[in-house]
């Protein structure tokens, strides 16, 4: 029984490895969160929508993340780099 239990350690840990990666490089990268808050006084039109896009932790801005005006629903939205 001693000599399984490195075995056994090992291969959670080399599972909780793939795991880690699969979901950091194929789920985290899509999933968005849109959260609206109404700043606005009552009775007033909106003038001014602000999108911030936070916590990206990218080494480029890419295709992926020029799209998300559009996947958050905000096309017209502009961006500063």
């Amino acid at each position: 029984m001693k000599h399984r239990t490195p075995f056994l350690l090992v291969g959670l840990a080399i599972v909780g490895i793939v795991g880690l990666l699969t979901y950091s490089t194929l789920v985290e990268p899509y999933r968005i969160e849109v959260v609206r808050h109404d700043m606005r006084k009552a009775g007033e039109p909106a003038t001014l929508r602000v999108i911030q896009v936070s916590d990206l932790h990218l080494r480029d801005f890419g295709k992926h993340e020029r799209d998300l005006p559009d996947r958050s629903g905000h096309s017209t939205a502009m961006w500063s780099y």
